[in-house]
């Protein structure tokens, strides 16, 4: 995925769960600027494209809900060792990488609606 790309499907997955900027970066101990950033997929002051670290990538799983291994391999790293996804899985995240913004937030929105309904 390039990082743009990850930009916009990371910010998808924070508008999803109804975090502003400022409050994802609070909640991730970074900047707002740099959360901006990584969202953009780029740089301020270069314009050059930008990432996340690894560890960042895996804060933002935890505080956005999202498996570490998908999130992971949207960023471009690979799973840690013994973390495979199954086909299921793959065809999730390639469907999922398809849809537009906007889709990317409706299709989060029901997934957790359908995840929270089967635990109550």
């Amino acid at each position: 995925m390039r990082v743009d790309e990850l930009g916009r499907y990371l910010k998808s997955l924070r508008e999803a769960k109804g975090l502003t900027v400022r409050s994802a970066a609070t909640l991730l101990g970074i900047s707002a600027s740099r959360l901006a950033e990584i969202e953009r997929g780029k740089t301020y002051h270069r314009d050059q494209p930008t990432r996340p670290s690894r560890e960042l990538v895996e804060q933002m799983a935890s505080a956005y809900e999202i498996p570490q291994g998908i999130l992971l391999t949207a960023a471009g790293y690979p799973p840690e060792s013994g973390c495979v996804l199954s086909d299921d899985t793959r065809i999730v995240v390639s469907l999922y990488e398809s849809l537009s913004p906007e889709q990317k937030a409706l299709a989060i929105g029901i997934l957790r609606l359908m995840t929270s309904s089967r635990q109550s």
